[in-house]
């Protein structure tokens, strides 16, 4: 199983770079999606304390797990009473979203692909559930943190010592999360926190709080008066605004390097028609020609 909200793999780099501006800090993160963010820092700032922090039922469990702390998680859908074997532990629980998470795809099962995925899934859970164990255990030797909160960051930053690094990139638009974890929500029950919804006015605000200490803030949109550190572009990407107050961070602009590859294929036009009569083949190409 991928473990989804991660960042890009520039915005990795740049960060991987930057690792001892971060050692020997107090390091917030107040959206930890995938944990990408204290994976990385457990590596390049190895004297770094760091705490994670999110609201998603993924996230929280996850978190949970690497933090080795307690998740209460209980199936309330009867038709997916199959699961309780599977929570018997945080490691167990964490896997079991994972892969069910991904199965959900599927679930509205309204064409014979989506059919056949959704039974693949449901067929060999145990399998797929076994080996997210095994990535999972590979994670969490990778992964160091403090402890783990499910609080609301506008919340949480009260409470941040004034001395401390706060890491955020924000959700880029509003019930995004809720829209993406809301079947799991469904299927499970857990101490789910409250907390606002991240609009243009309570991102302002967060942006406010944040500006009280040392922070790293993320976005992909630009912010006219905050100090730019980094950018990055990638093609068919949102590109990634990188702020912060740090004095001893590198700058940088990093792009995406393509190739590309004229070849003259025959296009079709307005004019064309497929009949029966037509021929389809399959071409052999490469990147740098699908790039063009």
């Amino acid at each position: 199983m991928a473990f989804i909200g991660t960042i890009n793999a520039e915005t990795r780099k740049w960060l991987g770079n930057n690792g001892p501006a971060f050692d020997g800090r107090q390091v917030y993160v107040g959206c930890s999606g995938a944990f990408t963010v204290e994976q990385l820092l457990t590596r390049y700032a190895p004297k770094a304390k760091l705490w994670g922090n999110d609201v998603s039922l993924y996230s929280g469990i996850l978190g949970a797990y690497l933090a080795g702390q307690p998740f209460r998680l209980e199936v309330q859908e009867e038709k997916f009473a199959w699961l309780e074997p599977y929570l018997a532990d945080e490691e167990s629980k964490a896997a079991a979203v994972m892969v069910l998470f991904e199965a959900l795809k599927y679930e509205k099962a309204n064409n014979l692909f989506k059919q056949r995925h959704w039974m693949h899934y449901m067929n060999t859970f145990a399998d797929f559930h076994q080996g997210t164990v095994e990535k999972l255990r590979e994670r969490k030797k990778e992964t160091r943190m403090e402890a783990y909160t499910s609080r609301d960051i506008y919340d949480l930053l009260d409470e941040i010592p004034k001395d401390a690094v706060v890491i955020a990139f924000l959700p880029t638009y509003a019930g995004g999360y809720e829209r993406m974890f809301k079947r799991l929500g469904e299927i499970f029950k857990w101490d789910e926190p409250s907390y606002g919804m991240i609009d243009e006015d309570r991102k302002k605000r967060i942006l406010t709080k944040m500006m009280e200490r040392d922070y790293l803030y993320l976005d992909d949109r630009e912010w006219k008066g905050l100090p730019l550190v980094a950018l990055v572009r990638k093609a068919r990407m949102k590109p990634v605004y990188i702020y912060s107050n740090m004095t001893g961070l590198h700058r940088g602009v990093m792009k995406q390097q393509r190739t590309s590859e004229f070849v003259p294929y025959a296009r079709l036009g307005d004019d064309d028609e497929i009949t029966p009569a037509s021929k389809l083949a399959v071409v052999p190409s490469s990147n740098k020609i699908v790039n063009y």
